[in-house]
């Protein structure tokens, strides 16, 4: 069987999604020795360009029209089924939302990674929450199956459109072999990252994009108690800008004395174990995940880790994080606290954090991800 797989929706710097769509394809090749897959991606798009196998067909599209939304639209509704017929594929995998609404021999996939569009419709731009919750309320109904990051998602997407549970499959993501802790980085390749990004001393990290979602002013807030009694330590925000960055950026500023917060950008994929590795404490406690693969990636590397435990965080991190309010700036200073001082819960959590990521593969996420494919062939 065909399989035709949507690469269009996904930018050149990867984050979340990006990530995802990037790790199932390569793994997907590599363990699914019987279908074949036809890639659609951008022209600029080189990620791929390394893969040979007779089962890999990649269809490039011109970067220069389709990286803008509306055109890329436009051809995800009127090209993309055309040429899903034409090459005869039996299936059509979306990565991000939105996906063909045309009718179409071939059956529809739409992996659905969180419900925030619905649940905080505040934390995005207006366009942004009309396009995506268009597609999402259209794929419960015309979708022949969607695709869930975690169990909380596919909680939150079939009961607000009443989706019967064997249209929904939950395929958690994995992370990549470099986070493993057995190929994690030496101290000389930390040292090296370190200097690339400025950073010097000890530091608390949190990565991800830089967005209201992701609760960045409370980690600064607390991190400033935390810095009045401990000189010694930097808090460093790495990430893509996202919505409304300028005014998260600003406002650090504004607030910073001394220069013990940095913002070092978007990180490399191949410098992130590095820095995520050189790290006393990971912080992430995002208001709501699909998923959170920085959390994974922290966890991965053996890095003490503050979560939320709301959405699918706690089901992500188990007992290998402390997992807190995030509306609660008190709690998350405590957690701080709590990790400096307590050396013996400190060391628990390194060794129960590798455990706890040693579950989640891209391999896992691959073969997972066949098995929807074939049971809609059934």
């Amino acid at each position: 069987m065909k399989i035709l797989i949507d690469f269009t929706q996904i930018p050149l710097q990867k984050t979340g999604v990006g990530i995802y769509g990037y790790h199932l394809i390569r793994n997907l090749i590599e363990n699914d020795k019987e279908n074949t897959y036809l890639v659609v991606l951008q022209s600029d798009e080189t990620c791929f360009d390394d893969l040979v196998s007779r089962r890999f067909i990649l269809i490039r599209i011109r970067c220069s029209l389709f990286r803008r939304l509306i055109l890329r639209m436009l051809f995800e509704q009127i090209a993309l089924p055309f040429i899903a017929r034409k090459r005869g594929a039996g299936i059509v995998h979306s990565l991000h939302y939105s996906f063909p609404l045309l009718p179409m021999k071939a059956k529809k996939v739409v992996t659905v990674h969180d419900m925030t569009f619905f649940l905080f419709p505040k934390l995005h731009l207006v366009r942004k929450r009309i396009y995506f919750r268009f597609f999402i309320s259209r794929a419960s109904r015309q979708a022949d199956m969607a695709i869930t990051d975690s169990l909380s998602t596919a909680k939150d997407f079939m009961e607000r459109f009443r989706v019967d549970e064997s249209r929904v499959a939950t395929v958690y993501l994995g992370k990549d072999d470099r986070f493993e802790c057995s190929s994690s980085p030496n101290e000389e390749n930390i040292a090296e990252a370190k200097a690339r990004y400025g950073i010097t001393g000890d530091y608390l990290l949190y990565m991800g994009t830089i967005e209201p979602r992701k609760n960045i002013m409370r980690i600064v807030s607390s991190f400033h108690r935390v810095a009045n009694k401990r000189r010694d330590l930097l808090l460093v925000i790495a990430g893509k800008p996202g919505w409304h960055h300028g005014e998260i950026l600003d406002s650090i500023t504004r607030r910073e004395p001394g220069n013990r917060v940095r913002y070092i950008g978007f990180v490399d994929e191949q410098d992130k174990p590095c820095i995520i590795a050189g790290a006393r404490i990971f912080i992430y406690p995002s208001l709501y995940e699909g998923f959170g693969i920085p959390v994974l990636e922290s966890l991965a590397c053996g890095v003490p880790t503050i979560t939320s435990n709301v959405s699918s965080l706690p089901e992500i991190a188990g007992d290998a994080a402390l997992c807190i309010d995030p509306y609660d700036e008190n709690e998350i200073y405590e957690a701080i606290e709590k990790l400096l001082d307590d050396k013996k819960l400190y060391n628990t959590l390194r060794v129960k954090s590798t455990q706890r990521a040693s579950i989640f593969s891209w391999e896992k996420t691959a073969a997972e991800t066949i098995a929807v494919y074939k049971k809609l062939v059934l």
